[in-house]
């Protein structure tokens, strides 16, 4: 059971405060150290990390989340029903965008050391330094949220080959 818009916040600043913060960190160090575990790009990590965040808030509906003023803003334009389902659509793209990154990332480190592993000479692994590998998307990741193509050398941090 939900309470109303207008009834008053029984948790105190502190609570919500630390909340707050809490969703903070979690999205922003757990999608860093995600990222530099599994060798991947951090804003898609971060994104993914986000957008479950937000899908958890909506369900367990926290003070600091359900009860700041664009919240309820939604939720008195939506109803509760409503600005659950909206913030949950929300979440599943923050985190569809998020993957979208990452699996693109992952496909072009991929081609790249493809096209290295094929360079015969120093000349030749120049040239795929200097190259933009070509990902083909198709399906239901072709969703914007794919990144500016990269160098093979800028792919080199991500441990491609």
């Amino acid at each position: 059971m939900t309470a109303p818009l207008d009834a008053p916040v029984r948790r105190s600043f502190v609570l919500s405060f630390l909340g707050y913060v809490a969703s903070v960190a979690f999205v922003v160090v757990g999608g860093i150290l995600v990222a530099l575990y599994w060798h991947t790009e951090v804003l898609g990590t971060c994104l993914i990390f986000g957008g479950v965040a937000v899908f958890v808030a909506t369900l367990i509906r926290p003070a600091f989340y359900w009860r700041n003023r664009p919240v309820k803003f939604i939720r008195s334009l939506l109803g509760e029903r409503g600005a659950a389902a909206f913030y949950i659509l929300i979440g599943a793209g923050l985190a569809l965008v998020g993957v979208n990154r990452v699996v693109y990332l992952m496909d072009a480190t991929a081609e790249c050391a493809r096209l290295a592993s094929t360079a015969l000479d120093s000349h030749q692994r120049m040239d795929v330094l200097q190259s933009r590998p070509k990902v083909a998307r198709t399906g239901v990741l072709s969703l914007p949220g794919t990144p500016q193509p990269k160098t093979c050398d800028q792919y080199l941090n991500y441990n491609a080959f």
